[in-house]
This record gives C-alpha cells, structure tokens and sequence, in this order.
C-alpha cells in the first residue's frame, strides 16, 4: 500500500508547506454550493476511511484548523480493506465510535459505496447499484447526523451509466481519480483530483496544487475521458 500512502512525517510537513504556500481549505459543500472561495482554494479528501488517519492525519488537520472529507465504505465499518484481495495486507478501517468522536466542524463524511465494487463492472445490475449507492446513502445517514452529499467512485471508476445513477441517487457531487482543477465549468459529478504520496514535498506539492496535474510522470497519463470517447467511436464505428 506504500504507493497510495505518506508517512506521518511527510504528511505533517505537506500540510505546513500548504498553509505557507497561502493555500485555504475548504469543505466540498463549499465547492458544489458554488460560494466564494479564497482564491488559492483546496478541498483535502481521503478515500476508504482508514484508522490511521485518526491516529496520524487528523491531530495535524486539527493543529491547522484544516477541514477534510472522508469517503466510507460504508458496510465495512470497523473491519478492513476486504475489498483488496486475498494477495493485500489488511488494514483497520474507521470504528462507529471513531467516526462519531471526530471534530465534526473540521471533518465531514461522505459514501464510497457499501463494500467498494468496481461500479463500471455491475454497472448493469440495477438491483446491486442500487444497493451499493442507495444503502451506502441510508447507512451514512444512520452513522453521522450531518452526513456529506458527495460520492467519490471506488477505484475511480466510472462511465456515463455510473455517472448518472450517482446523480440520480442524490448525491450533489462525486469525485473522481481523473487528474486537474476544478472550477464553475466542471460537472460537479466529474469532480478532479490530484494524488498527493510521499515524495510530494516542496517544489513537487507546489506544482501539483497550482496545475492538478503529476507533471513529472513519463509517459504521461491519458486521461480516461479521453479513453471513455475512444471506446465510444468504436463501437459507433463498429456498427456501421
């Protein structure tokens, strides 16, 4: 798992380095609501609610008065990353009681599905969607009593079906793993990000958090829209 995580140290000294680049926090109500944001704004997001972040990430966030979302595989509360194979090691995930004794000024919570499916891969089973996105919603709404409307895709997976059944579910937004910025133009259920690891210090966080992008990766990723549109014209073509 050390590709898709920062150590204690690297994390405390990233989150330092953004309040003295003059970047400002915010929550992704703020974002999809569309209110007046700081110009150098950012929205902090960690995937899948492990306990480490009670541990490690959360006492920094606090010491910087910064507010993050946390997406939750809802129906693995309290156990671990099952969702990873048999080949992973295994992690502990967020208890109900971490959960509840957060700083819920500063920390919002918000659905990562119900067990963490590849949503493309049942994307026509309406049945089990539904249960992964509806009764991930309902589940949420039991845990916190203000939960998060937005929805992040597990594994960044995602295509206009699953799109459209994130809105169609309620959620006022949902992130993706696509790289970049987002501004008023962006579909609020195509929301970019940009990962943050290890190495992201200085120089290298700067860049990331002025452009979205991973600029030093070779060869440079495509983005999936792109891919999406590709796979799209042959099948058109395809047909004819």
């Amino acid at each position: 798992m050390d590709d898709y995580t920062v150590s204690p140290a690297a994390f405390e000294r990233q989150m330092g380095e953004v309040e003295a680049f003059g970047w400002t926090p915010i929550t992704l109500e703020d974002l999809l609501a569309g209110n007046p944001r700081p110009r150098r704004a950012v929205v902090i997001t960690f995937d899948d609610g492990f306990a480490c972040n009670r541990t490690h990430a959360w006492p920094v966030l606090a010491r910087h008065g910064f507010s993050s979302a946390t997406f939750l595989v809802t129906g693995c509360t309290g156990g671990v990353n099952t969702w990873d194979g048999s080949g992973r090691d295994r992690y502990c995930l967020l208890s109900t009681d971490d959960i509840l004794s957060a700083d819920h000024t500063l920390m919002t919570f918000h659905d990562h599905t119900a067990t963490h499916p590849d949503l493309t891969a049942i994307s026509g089973d309406a049945e089990r969607m539904r249960a992964e996105l509806s009764g991930s919603r309902a589940a949420l709404a039991r845990l916190v009593a203000t939960p998060g409307r937005c929805f992040a895709y597990p594994y960044g997976s995602w295509n206009p079906s699953v799109a459209r059944t994130a809105a169609e579910t309620g959620y006022s937004g949902a992130c993706t793993c696509m790289e970049g910025l987002n501004d008023q133009s962006t579909n609020p259920h195509l929301l970019r990000r940009v990962e943050i690891v290890e190495k992201d210090v200085g120089h290298g966080l700067r860049l990331k958090l002025q452009t979205g992008r991973d600029l030093l990766r070779w060869p440079p990723e495509r983005p999936p829209e792109m891919r999406l549109a590709a796979d799209w014209l042959r099948l058109r073509l395809g047909r004819r």
